[in-house]
């Protein structure tokens, strides 16, 4: 390989990496602290807060975190030294109907602008 081939593939390879570790992990904490700060508000029925939530986070993530919702359950329980109800509804449940209320929206946003909004729930804390 000429040296002229080895500095083309260098500056490509270069060009694919266009941030470094640690600006991308700076952006990464600065952006799960921006989804943490919005929890409240999702959870008293924003719809700005939730569709910001939804512009950083995909909504495979928001299943997936919902499929630990029995285990937030049991451990808030252990916390706060009582009984674990699952068929209660939780602050975790409110928040995972607003967002998924949130991504819908958006979808049919896209394809008809003057979609109605979502009606959302808001938790008593």
């Amino acid at each position: 390989m000429s040296l002229k081939s080895r500095l083309k593939h260098f500056e490509v390879n270069m060009n694919l990496r266009e941030k470094e570790p640690v600006q991308e992990w700076r952006e990464r904490v600065k952006r799960n602290e921006e989804m943490e700060s919005l929890y409240p508000d999702i959870a008293q029925g924003d719809l700005q807060a939730c569709i910001r939530y939804c512009l950083l986070c995909e909504e495979s993530i928001v299943d997936e975190a919902h499929d630990y919702r029995d285990v937030i359950v049991e451990v808030a329980a252990m916390k706060g030294c009582y009984e674990p109800s699952y068929e209660d509804e939780t602050v975790v449940d409110v928040i995972y109907h607003n967002l998924k209320a949130t991504y819908k929206y958006l979808e049919e946003k896209e394809k008809v602008l003057n979609t109605k909004e979502p009606i959302l729930k808001i938790w008593d804390f």
